[in-house]
C-alpha cells in the first residue's frame, strides 16, 4: 500500500501524503530554478549530492546557515539511501530540491522497498543518528512510498 508517514515533530504515524512529490518516473519540476538530480547508488553518491546542493543553495543565495544544514541533511539521506535501500545499485537515487516562497523543499528518492527509515540507531549497530539530525534541523520532514516502485525521504528547511 502506497502511503507517507512524517516525522515526530509531524505527529509520526499519520498517513499523510508528502506535499509536492511526485512518483518516480513523473515528468518535470515545481519550478525552473529547481534541482533535479540523479546518482548511482555507490560510495561517491553523498559527496556528489553535498555539492550539487551546495552549487544550488548557493545560486539561489540561500543564507549560510540553510546551506549548511542542507548539505548536511542531504548527506545523511543519501547516505542512507544507498546502505538502506535494498534496491538493486543499478537503480539510481533521486535528488530534488526547490525554493517556494522562503522554504526549501528537498527528496531524496530511491528504488528501493528497504526498512522505514527509524530514530536511532538499533540495538548494537553503529550509526543510525541521521533521522535524528534531520528532525532537529528541518521543519519538517516525512516518508513516501509508492508500492513497488521506490520510497522517497523529504524535508523542508
Amino acid at each position: 500500500m502506497a502511503g507517507s508517514q512524517e516525522g515526530h515533530r509531524c505527529h509520526a504515524g499519520e498517513l499523510r501524503i508528502a506535499p509536492d512529490l511526485r512518483q518516480p518516473g513523473a515528468s518535470g519540476g515545481r519550478d525552473g530554478a529547481g534541482l533535479n538530480l540523479r546518482l548511482d547508488s555507490d560510495d561517491d553518491a553523498p559527496g556528489l549530492a553535498r555539492t550539487a546542493i551546495r552549487g544550488w543553495s548557493e545560486g539561489m543565495l540561500v543564507e549560510q546557515v540553510r546551506c549548511d544544514a542542507l548539505e548536511l541533511l542531504v548527506s545523511e539521506l543519501v547516505t542512507n539511501a544507498v546502505r538502506h535501500a535494498g534496491a538493486p545499485t543499478t537503480e539510481p537515487i533521486g535528488v530534488t530540491a526547490s525554493l517556494d516562497e522562503g522554504e526549501i523543499l528537498v527528496a531524496i528518492t530511491d528504488g528501493g522497498l528497504g526498512s522505514l527509515p527509524r530514530m536511532g540507531p538499533a540495538r548494537g549497530e553503529k550509526g543510525g543518528y541521521g533521522l535524528r539530525i534531520v528532525d532537529r534541523e528541518c521543519t519538517r520532514w516525512g516518508v513516501q512510498r509508492w508500492a513497488g516502485s521506490g520510497t522517497s525521504v523529504w524535508f523542508a528547511i
